[in-house]
């Protein structure tokens, strides 16, 4: 808890003994927050924030055992805010009423509140493989992606989002045949993404067929991609096997060795972000953002720099 928020708290329950409850406590809240497998998060920060006093606002961890709590709360006729910031995925919030001298129970469970209802996956059938995704369930996203590419009702984007799914989850599951066969499928229906070129290019070149990674390596060049050093290879390796700390150690060398390397910069800064570490990533999106302004994969950059603020910045509500 914060200095200032405690200090709030305790100059309110010194003026409730000095003036025989002239104001309302209600008692707090407390909970627990699971991931998919439901075990306990530790570590997580959980902000208890008051709909109609933004000076009612706590920031604390949960425990080892994925606990939380947060005692003598001001009572608000317009409940609280209780969100949560697990690394990876968006904020989840939660609101509740605060009652008199009562421990409202909140538990967030990643399993449930990060599953989007059957209307909102009946109107976009690639949200479900996107929610699987999210959640590293890889084997999930391929099934759910499989389902959304059948439906005779998926409009083009989704369609467009479901094949990159399944071929970003087979690579994420190493199966590189399946993989291989799912990117050259998404670039045969969308021709010309840089970085479906170069995933292509890795893939052959890791395969040892010599021929076709010739191939794409000449078109991923052609479209403005960099063919970098044995340090980004191994990065690109270990962010494909999902080990984003790994990773970037390896896109750190390949900036010692090349310090012009934009796409280093790139992946670099995706690792950050994906570990938490925002502050470091922020400039690093800001860098290749302004010395590639036209790159191709320019939103995607923005999105992650926007995403990196929101995290080391929260606005409140």
């Amino acid at each position: 808890m914060k200095v200032a928020v405690r200090f709030a708290v305790l100059a309110v329950l010194a003026l409730l003994m000095a003036t025989a409850a002239s104001a309302q406590l209600a008692k707090g809240f407390r909970g627990r927050v699971l991931d998919k497998n439901g075990k306990p998060m530790a570590d997580i920060k959980v902000v208890i924030e008051d709909a109609g006093n933004p000076l009612n606002h706590y920031e604390l961890k949960t425990s080892a055992e994925g606990s939380f709590m947060q005692a003598g709360v001001p009572y608000s006729d317009k409940g609280y805010k209780i969100t949560i910031y697990p690394p990876d995925l968006p904020p989840a919030t939660k609101q509740e009423m605060g009652r008199l001298m009562d421990m409202i129970e909140v538990n967030f469970d990643i399993r449930k509140d990060y599953v989007m209802k059957q209307s909102e996956i009946k109107a976009n059938p690639a949200a479900d493989a996107k929610q699987m995704y999210d959640l590293n369930d890889y084997e999930g996203a391929v099934t759910k992606a499989n389902e959304a590419i059948a439906s005779k009702d998926i409009d083009k984007d989704s369609l467009k989002a479901a094949k990159l799914i399944k071929a970003t989850s087979l690579q994420k599951l190493d199966r590189p045949d399946e993989a291989i066969a799912a990117y050259e499928d998404y670039n045969t229906n969308y021709p010309g993404d840089v970085t479906v070129l170069g995933i292509l290019y890795n893939l052959y070149d890791k395969k040892g067929d010599k021929a076709k990674a010739e191939a794409f390596k000449k078109e991923y060049v052609a479209k403005g991609g960099q063919v970098t050093g044995a340090s980004y290879n191994e990065g690109v390796n270990a962010f494909n096997a999902g080990n984003m700390a790994k990773a970037a150690e390896f896109f750190e060398k390949a900036l010692v060795e090349n310090p012009s390397d934009l796409d280093a910069v790139r992946q670099l800064a995706t690792c950050f972000g994906a570990t938490g570490q925002y502050d470091k990533a922020i400039p690093l999106c800001e860098k290749y953002l302004k010395e590639r302004p036209s790159a191709p994969d320019k939103e995607t950059v923005e999105q992650i720099l926007q995403y990196c603020k929101d995290q080391l910045h929260p606005k409140k509500k």
